[in-house]
């Protein structure tokens, strides 16, 4: 599979283990979930997040060596491989704070949907052993161009250009 392209979430469809944020109270770094813009190669798969709370950028080893990322106080040290048609990235979220240190074992699972959804389910098992799987499901973002006749047609956006799509 190739998620290269431009990806909005689909919060209707988003499962998550955490706690939602109380109506009324403070809403800490609240905002849409960020946009992402993914390029793949045969070699690499890198994620630019742009969102409210920040930019992030990843990149992925696709050839199984181990990789390192860093964003705020985080790094993270993966290996990524595939299986099947699911991309697998496995490894450790490290954090130091002013709070103090943390280790997650992470495992991120990706793929496409036969609808041209990407599904995202990310665990991260903390230090006592907890374990909490976030899914998220996202749609290619379209452009509306207007053909040589001015009649309206979708674009895919892609990070590499865009794709007619009729």
């Amino acid at each position: 599979p190739d998620f290269s392209g431009t990806w909005a979430e689909d919060e209707s469809q988003r499962k998550s283990p955490y706690a939602q944020p109380v109506s009324g109270g403070a809403k800490v770094l609240a905002g849409p979930p960020p946009e992402l813009s993914i390029t793949q190669t045969p070699d690499t798969l890198t994620i630019q997040e742009v969102g409210t709370r920040g930019n992030r950028r990843v990149m992925y080893d696709l050839t199984a060596k181990e990789g390192i990322n860093r964003w705020g106080a985080i790094t993270e040290t993966t290996k990524t491989r595939w299986e099947g048609e699911t991309l697998v990235t496995e490894g450790t979220q490290y954090q130091i704070t002013s709070h103090g240190e943390t280790t997650w074992k992470v495992k991120t699972m990706r793929s496409l949907r036969p609808n041209g959804e990407m599904a995202v389910a990310e665990t991260r098992v903390d230090e006592g052993g907890e374990s909490r799987t976030l899914v998220r499901v996202y749609r290619r973002k379209y452009t509306p161009t207007f053909n040589s006749d001015s009649r309206l047609s979708w674009q895919e956006t892609r990070s590499s250009g865009a794709v007619r799509c009729g």
